[in-house]
């Protein structure tokens, strides 16, 4: 099912060393203390089809906070990340409030999530977090730009490929990440460097209950896995892809990012494996979810 991770980072901080001559090294860079609000918005459009064809669409504004509380002399930082306010509409409904939402990431200099709220990356997927960079809750979406291992000039591109194991049953989460660094660009009074990814995502894996309910907590009031209850199903196949199209203006002299545009594609198909009786009805019929998402971040000046 796709999840709208709102509680996380909608897109986090893309930061350069400054240009020496024609090259720039691109690395994330963190100042200790410093606290950073972007100004995100994020639409969906999409289906859900189980027999009936169901939308899926709305529209969520919301102000995030990124707090670096600690850099460790290798450059790896540790981000607190707040919702400050958020506001919209899902399936023409409010969005209930948020209340205090709070995520502590650690983001290696390239640009890698390494921990989500104190658990290494994959096994912090097993919570929910369906996008550990943040900004949307496709499964497989990267809102990190992927960086490259030496300094580039405009006209240069790179690859960067990815793979994480799903940690409640089998597969991978495969990312292969195409980029350019498209030009330099003027925002306003800042001189930007504009950065473009093409990424990709298949969906290939099969998800355990029992397992993905022992890592949740997730238990029955006779303390057995809620997955392990009579009837329920127990794994659940996911079958499709996940398409990003990134475009990132970062400012080399400051470090820091002014505005991000991003727009994935999705096109998922599950079917629950197991159970019996309802639960093995709910097997019978694939459920597929079909649409896009657009995420747009803005630096709120101080």
């Amino acid at each position: 099912m796709i999840v709208l991770a709102a509680a996380l980072t909608a897109g986090g901080f893309w930061f350069l060393t400054r240009p020496r001559g024609p090259d720039v090294a691109l690395a994330l860079g963190f100042e200790e203390g410093t606290t950073y609000r972007y100004r995100v918005t994020m639409s969906f459009d999409g289906t859900v089809d189980a027999l009936v064809e169901l939308p899926m669409d709305g529209e969520v504004r919301q102000t995030l906070a990124y707090e670096v509380a600690d850099v460790a002399p290798d450059g790896t930082a540790t981000i607190v990340v707040r919702v400050e306010d958020a506001s919209g509409t899902f399936a023409g409904r409010p969005i209930p409030p948020t209340g205090d939402v709070e995520t502590r990431m650690v983001i290696g200099p390239d640009g890698g999530i390494r921990e989500i709220d104190g658990q290494p990356v994959p096994e912090a997927l097993g919570q929910g977090w369906t996008d550990p960079s943040g900004s949307g809750g496709l499964p497989g979406m990267q809102s990190f730009p992927f960086l490259p291992d030496e300094p580039v000039e405009p006209g240069d591109e790179w690859v960067r490929d990815l793979t994480q194991p799903v940690p409640f049953g089998e597969g991978e989460i495969r990312v292969h990440a195409e980029n350019e660094f498209l030009r330099y660009e003027d925002v306003g009074s800042v001189r930007t460097a504009v950065i473009e990814s093409e990424v990709t995502s298949p969906i290939d894996w099969t998800i355990d209950l029992a397992e993905l309910a022992e890592l949740g907590g997730q238990v029955d009031s006779a303390g057995e896995g809620f997955a392990e209850i009579e009837g329920l199903p127990t794994s659940v196949d996911y079958q499709g892809e996940v398409v990003q199209e990134q475009t990132t203006w970062l400012d080399p002299d400051q470090g820091e990012m002014v505005r991000s545009e991003l727009s994935g594609e999705f096109d998922i198909t599950t079917r629950a494996r197991g159970g019996e009786g309802l639960g093995a009805l709910a097997g019978a019929v694939p459920v597929r979810m079909v649409g896009e998402m657009q995420v747009t971040m803005e630096r709120i000046q101080p």
